[in-house]
């Protein structure tokens, strides 16, 4: 079953989800650990890959090989200190990052999609 998660009150497929009641699955927050990825929701039901390789959205400094991940809140992953051990196999940036002009500006992460294995 599928709580509902963004504003529209739907998950989407390709977003990480966690457990949030009896064989329930729900949005994460920032930093949550998540469980699995959406691959499609119908009726108020969601079909969660949670082992194997799949592709995720990612927003950081996220590189090939093992990284501490979490989720970012917003449906995909990003580079976490306290995170836990994912192995990222492929990538692509979207959007490279773009540091901060002088003070005046403000710094934006590297945004892309990530192969990794749950």
């Amino acid at each position: 079953q599928a709580d509902g998660a963004d504003e529209t009150g739907r998950l989407e497929a390709g977003q990480v989800v966690k457990v949030t009641d009896g064989a329930t699955v729900g949005a994460c927050s920032a930093n949550d650990r998540f469980c699995g990825v959406v691959g499609a929701v119908e009726d108020g039901f969601a079909a969660v890959q949670l082992r194997g390789f799949v592709q995720v959205s990612y927003t950081g400094a996220v590189t090939t090989g093992w990284n501490k991940l979490a989720a970012d809140g917003k449906g995909g992953v990003t580079p976490y200190a306290s995170g836990w051990d994912i192995l990222v196999v492929d990538k692509e940036v979207v959007s490279p990052a773009v540091e901060a002009d002088g003070g005046s500006g403000t710094a934006v992460p590297e945004s892309g999609t990530a192969v990794i294995w749950l």
